[in-house]
């Protein structure tokens, strides 16, 4: 079962789970961040899940 994370719009964060860091990543970097990620990225109306793949 993929571990997923809810977020509400606004400032995002991310947990890496390599090195247990969180950062910020605002919303006009979503695409270019998440491309070079093991995240996937799915956009509902209301919040935004993020998958470990």
């Amino acid at each position: 079962m993929p571990s997923a994370t809810h977020y509400t719009d606004g400032v995002l964060t991310v947990q890496n789970k390599q090195n247990q860091n969180s950062y910020p990543i605002i919303q006009s970097e979503w695409r270019k961040t998440f491309v070079n990620t093991t995240l996937e990225l799915v956009h509902t109306e209301h919040c935004l899940e993020y998958f470990y793949l």
